[in-house]
């Protein structure tokens, strides 16, 4: 499901914006536990996390991987990120996502990344590991736009993609193009060719890679 054979192209560090909600994940981490295992240390929708987790915890991992799809889709509005121009190693990209952590999507919504991340981050305090999530970026052709979704491995031998409507994909859809994913250990570029804003992020990244190969030498 994850296209075995598709090497990592980078640490997950080299694209800034995801590396900034990473480094938010962790600071907000602590209050995150606390509120796990003691709702009267929730701030206000966290409750709701508290019990969520609380009652998956008594599901099969399948289950419990449908609930949080469920809970993230139907928590909070949508609305759409800004476009903004980050930089990638030497290079500027004009992206149109500012990844959210959990407790920030609670508060404010998001855009489809957002629900991704929301969902990735719910599926790690249920300790499924970071080698078997990732969050997909993929091309949608019949929609003719990008789109997030989050990809769970090793259910039931097999692996579900989780999507904004409920759905969950026990294969990639036809109309779906995987363009990059990452974790928080890594990013991989699945080399979609027609994918105009997409391809300037895996160019510098590649930049990077390259850059960073020069100075181990």
């Amino acid at each position: 499901m994850f296209d075995d054979g598709v090497k990592p192209l980078s640490a997950a560090t080299a694209l800034p914006s995801w590396s900034e909600t990473l480094q938010r994940i962790n600071e907000q981490k602590e209050e995150l536990n606390q509120c796990v295992i003691d709702d009267s240390m929730c701030q206000g929708r966290l409750k709701s996390v508290h019990h969520l987790v609380n009652r998956g915890n008594d599901l099969s991992r399948t289950q419990r991987i449908r609930l949080v799809n469920r809970y993230v889709n139907r928590f909070s509005r949508y609305r759409d990120d800004r476009r903004r121009e980050v930089q990638v190693g030497e290079t500027k990209v004009h992206v149109g996502q500012e990844w959210s952590t959990l407790s920030e999507f609670l508060r404010r919504g998001g855009d489809c990344e957002d629900y991704a991340t929301a969902k990735y981050q719910l599926l790690r305090l249920f300790g499924i590991p970071a080698e078997e999530l990732r969050v997909i970026v993929i091309y949608d052709r019949r929609e003719r736009e990008h789109h997030a979704i989050v990809g769970v491995a090793n259910v039931d031998g097999r692996a579900l993609l989780l999507d904004t409507d409920n759905q969950t994909f026990r294969r990639r859809p036809l109309m779906y193009e995987f363009v990059y994913a990452l974790n928080e250990d890594h990013i991989w570029d699945f080399g979609v060719e027609n994918t105009r804003l997409k391809r300037s992020v895996r160019r510098a990244l590649r930049e990077k890679q390259a850059t960073n190969e020069l100075n181990d030498r």
